[in-house]
């Protein structure tokens, strides 16, 4: 791999990072929580993570170290992502864990 492969694979691996930053805060938010979590805070967290899939569905592209998947196919997974996690994100606003 010459410098130019490895300059490239470090700027996908940035580009992923940017990307599932929202799904990187959840996760954050998850494991700093102390306690029992409660119905606003597992919202949150859905909700948050759900912005991921509209950041992929407006880029249209999913970041990979190599290869991308670009289209419509990353729209599609980011549209599928953002409503499954905000439906999750309503069931816990209103239902919580029962």
């Amino acid at each position: 791999m010459n410098d130019q492969e490895k300059i490239r694979v470090i700027q996908r691996i940035g580009l992923m990072i940017l990307i599932f930053s929202p799904a990187l805060l959840a996760l954050w938010i998850l494991f700093m929580s102390s306690g029992p979590l409660s119905k606003a805070t597992l919202a949150l967290i859905f909700f948050i993570a759900g912005c991921t899939g509209v950041i992929i569905a407006i880029r249209r592209e999913i970041p990979m170290s190599l290869q991308s998947l670009k289209g419509k196919s990353a729209v599609i997974q980011g549209i599928s992502l953002t409503i499954t996690c905000w439906l999750i994100a309503i069931y816990f606003a209103i239902y919580g864990l029962k």
